[in-house]
């Protein structure tokens, strides 16, 4: 039994031999996993500084009968652009962020561990 929060990570479970002098048997399966260092790499927009009074004059001003003709795609790139034109990127700080593949209960759950480690190897603490 392979035990996921998302079915379609896991591709095959093979079931192999019995492990061992037990009733059990080994499992093999194959993991399909896509690292989310896109979240990382791609700017994040600053809302909180756009020119939103620009981005309706904007609005108002565009001939919608023009911006919505062809396919869906040049349609939201053309309304898209506005974002990118009147809100400004974000500057990425440098601060350490967490791996893709932990939960925030993991590494609260580390943060905890290795508080506990200093205090272990603090002379000062009694313990």
């Amino acid at each position: 039994m392979v035990i996921t929060s998302e079915p379609d990570m896991i591709d095959s479970v093979n079931v192999l031999a019995k492990f061992a002098n037990s009733d059990h048997n080994m499992l093999e399966w194959d993991i399909h996993l896509s690292p989310v260092s896109s979240l990382f790499s791609r700017p994040s927009l600053d809302y909180a500084k756009g020119h939103f009074t620009a981005i309706r004059q904007a609005l108002k001003d565009t001939h919608w009968s023009h911006v919505l003709q062809g396919n869906a795609n040049e349609q939201w790139q053309a309304f898209h652009g506005l974002e990118f034109k009147y809100i400004p990127v974000r500057r990425s700080f440098k601060r350490q962020k967490k791996a893709p593949w932990l939960t925030y209960k993991a590494v609260r759950l580390m943060r905890q561990k290795h508080k506990l480690y200093r205090k272990y190897k603090d002379d000062r603490h009694p313990a």
